[in-house]
């Protein structure tokens, strides 16, 4: 069933390379397979769609949870923000609104490690040379006010340029910063440590929830699809991937919409799931 549904999301990812920029409505609509890839997903993602606490799954609706409220906390007037949702916090068991945690950069680096640990970005990476206190810098530049339309999980289908140039203006900055760090370890072998395409768009999935993070199954299921399988800061690969991004999110957009409706109806009453993070769902378990 996973290549019957590659092979006709292929068909339709060939017939949308050649639109023009911005004209993405254009783009033909896989409204088929919800419970195929519904199932899909549960074998992944069980512990989410079941509601089961604690789970390592979860560090990232906290990461997610903590950055949001953070948001809305420092720019309480800013209407690049969408309508803060009335969220009862599982941990605290009270109807915060985002207002009751005092989340300092140092609480949001905490927590922004955690959450990288928990999904498997401490193994083998630099990150694991320092304390939680390197992600500090990052944190600084993830809450930069002109990034505040990032936090719209909508932002890439009503302004596809803006957020664009939104995403790969912050992935750049954050590349850089942690190459920074990454440059002053080295591996037992003596062979330096780098920073991965895995690692910047899993801070971002887990902060913005507007990419998916680029792992090894979330890449051998676009490679398999027909997009690219690589992030780099050459900047057309990057438009090229943010390209791929978008005409993906709109041929799967009747399923992402149909897993959003089941969500805040079940397990994510606090709206934390964006349609990119179910997109990320999607293609990792296609590609695993």
């Amino acid at each position: 069933m996973e290549i019957k549904i590659i092979e006709e999301v292929k068909k339709f990812f060939n017939e949308a390379k050649p639109i023009k920029e911005g004209d993405y409505d254009s783009i033909p609509e896989l409204d088929v397979y919800f419970n195929e890839i519904e199932d899909l997903i549960r074998k992944d993602f069980g512990d989410i769609l079941n509601s089961v606490p604690q789970s390592n799954l979860r560090s990232w609706d906290n990461c997610r949870r903590v950055f949001r409220r953070a948001a809305y906390q420092r720019n309480p007037e800013s209407a690049d923000l969408p309508t803060h949702p009335e969220c009862k916090c599982y941990i605290c068991k009270e109807d915060c609104k985002g207002m009751n945690c005092r989340l300092c950069d140092n609480s949001l680096a905490l927590n922004l490690a955690f959450y990288l640990s928990s999904w498997g970005m401490y193994r083998s990476s630099f990150l694991k040379k320092y304390d939680h206190t390197i992600h500090i810098g990052a944190v600084k530049i993830l809450m930069d006010f002109n990034y505040l339309p990032l936090f719209d999980p909508w932002l890439w289908y009503n302004k596809p340029c803006l957020y664009k140039e939104l995403v790969k203006d912050v992935y750049e900055r954050l590349f850089e910063y942690y190459a920074h760090y990454a440059s002053k370890k080295t591996r037992q072998n003596g062979k330096p440590y780098n920073v991965t395409d895995t690692l910047i768009t899993k801070i971002l999935l887990g902060v913005y929830g507007c990419i998916p993070a680029y792992d090894k199954n979330v890449k051998k299921a676009i490679y398999n699809i027909g997009g690219t399988n690589k992030i780099t800061l050459i900047p057309y690969n990057l438009d090229k991937v943010l390209h791929e991004v978008v005409v993906l999110a709109h041929i799967f957009l009747p399923i992402i919409n149909m897993m959003l409706l089941k969500s805040k109806t079940g397990w994510d009453k606090c709206g934390l799931y964006t349609p990119m993070k179910f997109l990320d769902m999607i293609l990792f378990s296609l590609g695993h």
